[in-house]
């Protein structure tokens, strides 16, 4: 972010015990001076909830090719769940650890394939 810009991130509130929610996030680019919005970036239209009890070596996916990347939420929801978290958006397919790194997966990755063939 250039030097008297900054970013905000607004994600919606867990409120339903036992799940995490991922989408319906925006980031906003705004100025210092006079704190005015110049950019707005919705991640997603739908806010999803995602169980964080779930089968042990299961992989969430989270189908959203109307977005261009993977979004920050996304990687909090990795996070929260501790478990994996597989992405198609518009830029491929994605899979993100637990640990909050990124893997952009090849055309010939089963999951991708799986995805592709249904």
């Amino acid at each position: 972010v250039p030097y008297g810009e900054f970013t905000t991130f607004v994600i919606p509130e867990q409120t339903k015990p036992g799940y995490t929610i991922t989408g319906h996030d925006v980031l906003y680019l705004m100025k210092r001076s006079g704190l005015r919005i110049y950019r707005k970036i919705r991640y997603r239209y739908k806010a999803l909830p995602l169980p964080l009890d779930y089968p042990e070596e299961s992989i969430a996916t989270l189908l959203a090719p109307e977005t261009n990347y993977p979004s920050p939420v996304d990687v909090m929801t990795a996070i929260t769940r501790m478990a994996p978290l597989f992405v198609q958006v518009k830029a491929g397919f994605f899979m993100i650890q637990p640990d909050g790194s990124i893997e952009e997966l090849s055309d010939d990755h089963p999951l991708v394939e799986s995805t592709k063939n249904n």
